[in-house]
C-alpha cells in the first residue's frame, strides 16, 4: 500500500522495521541546525546585580542527570566570562560584564560550508541537512564535530538556561535531552538525523532529529507526522 495509508494505519510496512533497526546501530551520524535566530531578548535594566545573579545561579545548580530532562549547550568562553562576572574577581578586581550570549561558533552554518572547496562528503551532508531544517522552520541546531565539554562548551540545566534568557540577549539556544546509554545517563549531544519520506513517489524529504534510544514504533509514528 501507499506510504500514507500505512501511516494512517499506524502500521510499519514489512521490511521497514528491520531497516530502521539497522540505522539505529550504525555509527554514521550527521547533525542538525535551524536558522540563526538569536532568540529572545532581555531588558538590561531588569538584570540583577552580579551578587544576586550568583545567588540565583547557585540555587539552580543540578548535579544529577535525569532521563528526559533538557540541558543546554553554552559557549565555553562566554560561560567562563559570565561566571567570573557574577562571582567577582580576586583582590578587589571587578570583572567586565559579559556581552550578549553567542553560541554561533558551536553550530554548523550551511552558508559558511558552501564557501570552501575541500569539504568532506559528511560535511556536505551536514550542510544539506541543516539547510533543510532552515527550510522547514525547525528550531534545532547542529553541533560542530570535534567539540569538547570544558574546552569548547559547557552544559547548563534548564532552570539555569531560563535565568540566562531573562538576563542576557543572544543565542542560539541549543537544547539536548538526557538519555540512557550503555555507560549510564548522558546528554545526547549528537542525535541521529534522518529524512522522512512517505515513499518513492514523494518528491520531498523532511528532516528529523531523533534519539538513538527511540523505539522503532515511536520513530515510525514521528516519521508519519513529519511526512
Amino acid at each position: 500500500p501507499h506510504g500514507l495509508a500505512k501511516c494512517k494505519q499506524r502500521q510499519i510496512p514489512e521490511g521497514v522495521e528491520t531497516r530502521l533497526k539497522r540505522v539505529f546501530h550504525t555509527s554514521a551520524t550527521i547533525q542538525l541546525k535551524d536558522n540563526f535566530d538569536m532568540g529572545s531578548s532581555s531588558d538590561d535594566e531588569a538584570r540583577p546585580d552580579p551578587a544576586t545573579q550568583n545567588k540565583l545561579w547557585t540555587q539552580t545548580e543540578v548535579s544529577d542527570l535525569k532521563l528526559g530532562d533538557t540541558w543546554f549547550v553554552v559557549d565555553q568562553k562566554w560561560y567562563v566570562s559570565f561566571l567570573s562576572y557574577i562571582k567577582g574577581g580576586a583582590d578587589g578586581y571587578i570583572p567586565r560584564e559579559p556581552p550578549d550570549l553567542d553560541n554561533k561558533a558551536l553550530v554548523v552554518d550551511p552558508s559558511a560550508q558552501a564557501k570552501y572547496d575541500n569539504v568532506s562528503v559528511l560535511e556536505e551532508a551536514e550542510a544539506e541537512f541543516a539547510e533543510a531544517l532552515q527550510k522547514h522552520k525547525k528550531r534545532e541546531w547542529v553541533l560542530r564535530r570535534g567539540l569538547q565539554e570544558g574546552r569548547d562548551f559547557a552544559l547548563i540545566s534548564e532552570a539555569q538556561h531560563k535565568l540566562l534568557r531573562s538576563w542576557y540577549k543572544g543565542g542560539p539556544y541549543i537544547a539536548r535531552k538526557v538519555v540512557q546509554a550503555l555507560s549510564g545517563k548522558v546528554v545526547e549531544l549528537w542525535p541521529l538525523q534522518l529524512w522522512a519520506q512517505l515513499d518513492s513517489r514523494d518528491q520531498e524529504r523532511r528532516p528529523m532529529l531523533v534519539s538513538r534510544t527511540m523505539a522503532v514504533e515511536k520513530l515510525w509514528e514521528l516519521g508519519c507526522k513529519e511526512a
